[in-house]
């Protein structure tokens, strides 16, 4: 499948609920939400990808909400595995549910994890997050690991004046574990200006000389 520009398109994003466990002060804090009884079935999120599969999709992310809230997340997670065609399956997770699904999670057929983690700092990471817990974060990161997930992928939005002065602890967690540090660009929500709290890539680079490109 191509765009009119040529370009080729292999990858979904499959957003399965709406609902979250956490409100992040810079995404949907005291936002609404569609009622889980409005949800698409797992069969159903699971028939929208064989159709994308025969245009030609091959990688599906699997997004929310938190996609954890789903009880039947392993059913989406096996069912798209069974597809014909498609190589890969990742997963976006805030983590506060991840603690003894990571292995499951593996079996059912998921190739990846993207784990959001804004700070290291348990007081500021309950406050960014509307009361969301770091150690279940970490000790689901962990278990990730311990599944075979490698790399898992952290992802942290900077805010300046907030979170900003953990840069460098955010970088040095890589140096122990086979993570990969993600720094995520604030995007504005709605009618709110948030240019005075965005900080980018080349801030970044500006402050950490010593970060080259890899190839992926």
């Amino acid at each position: 499948m191509t765009d009119q520009h040529g370009r080729e398109i292999n990858y979904l994003r499959l957003s399965i609920t709406e609902r979250c466990s956490l409100r992040c002060t810079y995404c949907r804090a005291g936002e609404g939400h569609c009622p889980k009884k409005n949800e698409l079935s797992a069969q159903e999120l699971v028939r929208i990808v064989r159709v994308m599969a025969q245009l030609g999709i091959t990688k599906v992310r699997v997004t929310g909400g938190e996609p954890m809230l789903r009880r039947d997340l392993l059913d989406i997670i096996a069912g798209i595995h069974a597809i014909s065609g498609i190589q890969e399956i990742n997963l976006t997770t805030n983590a506060q549910h991840l603690q003894g699904q990571a292995a499951a999670l593996k079996s059912a057929g998921l190739s990846r994890l993207n784990i959001s983690l804004d700070s290291l700092r348990e007081d500021r990471y309950a406050d960014m997050t509307g009361g969301g817990s770091l150690a279940a974060v970490l000790s689901g990161m962990d278990e990730a690991l311990r599944a075979g997930f490698s790399p898992v992928k952290l992802n942290a939005v900077l805010l300046r004046g907030v979170n900003d002065d953990e840069m460098k602890d955010f970088v040095e967690l890589t140096k122990d574990k086979p993570v990969d540090m993600r720094f995520i660009e604030l995007m504005p929500m709605g009618d709110t200006n948030t240019d005075d709290k965005r900080i980018g890539g080349d801030e970044i680079l500006t402050a950490f000389p010593m970060l080259i490109p890899v190839r992926k």
